[in-house]
């Protein structure tokens, strides 16, 4: 696993320009691509400012903009959407050991590419263990504490034995940040809200549905037990 401090402002490289401004400022309608990374006052990209120019919460967005990057939420778990799942270089320059599908094998079949992906060698080759969830991403969704035991203590071995993990859905919102929230309530002090704020602060739009957000504050009374199995 990688040895890199973790700070998200690590994955923009800094390289300032005379054009640049004292102040990034991005374009607060932006979601993806390019314009996310461009300052509306000085038109140039993040990277071409000072770090120090920089908030966190613009670079978070603009890593955010990219689907194809994970979020860091703790040492070594990661948090991102499939097209995550299917960079090859991120899943080794991290160590990666295990994957968790949270969006089940539909995922797959609504993105062939990530299907044929998943039937190739390549995650076998690495040593990547996968798992599946047929979770649907709907307040009606019932999660079983069984199997969110099970998962965590996928996670906590495979973290421990010094790999990484990646958590994923289809857009790294609700379904995967379920689980991750899950991990970290079971393994920490943090209760719900103080769990969703660490997430947030790694991932801003990580926000379970509302039937999920039900599931996780319920298990929040079987907090010792769920950290016993780990």
């Amino acid at each position: 696993m990688s040895t890199r401090a973790m700070n998200v402002k690590d994955q923009v490289s800094f390289k300032p320009s005379e054009q640049s401004c004292s102040n990034f400022r991005s374009n607060p309608f932006a979601r993806t691509g390019k314009i996310v990374r461009k300052c509306v006052d000085c038109g140039e990209d993040i990277s071409a400012h000072h770090r120090d120019a920089v908030s966190l919460v613009s670079v978070r967005k603009v890593v955010e903009s990219n689907s194809k990057i994970p979020n860091e939420i703790s040492r070594g778990l990661f948090l991102g959407g499939f097209q995550a799942a299917m960079n090859v270089k991120f899943l080794k320059d991290e160590n990666v050991k295990l994957v968790v599908n949270t969006a089940g094998t539909a995922l797959e079949r609504h993105f062939p590419s990530f299907g044929k992906l998943i039937e190739s060698p390549v995650f076998s080759e690495l040593g990547i263990d996968l798992v599946r969830c047929e979770w649907v991403d709907s307040v009606e969704q019932e999660i079983h504490l069984e199997e969110i035991q099970f998962l965590i203590v996928k996670i906590y071995e495979t973290l421990h034995r010094g790999h990484a993990v990646l958590v994923h859905c289809a857009q790294g919102r609700s379904r995967s940040s379920t689980l991750i929230l899950a991990y970290l309530m079971s393994t920490t002090p943090m209760a719900y809200n103080e769990a969703l704020e660490h997430v947030q602060s790694k991932r801003s739009m990580a926000q379970p549905n509302e039937g999920f957000e039900k599931q996780l504050k319920s298990w929040e009374l079987r907090n010792k037990h769920l950290s016993q199995k780990v």
